[in-house]
């Protein structure tokens, strides 16, 4: 499985998490289809922006 999530970062440096998602590595032949998966999933953070 392959883990993403999404955090904030406060004045005082500390980190939030915002979302994350578990997506299964089985699931895309390539690290590239892995990503268009995660966009493909909904998760609130696109990894091209």
């Amino acid at each position: 499985n392959s883990r993403f999530a999404h955090f904030t970062v406060d004045e005082d440096g500390g980190l939030t998490l915002v979302s994350h998602i578990w997506l299964k590595t089985a699931a895309a032949d390539s690290f590239a289809n892995l990503l268009q998966n995660l966009r493909l999933s909904g998760f609130p953070f696109d990894p091209q922006n």
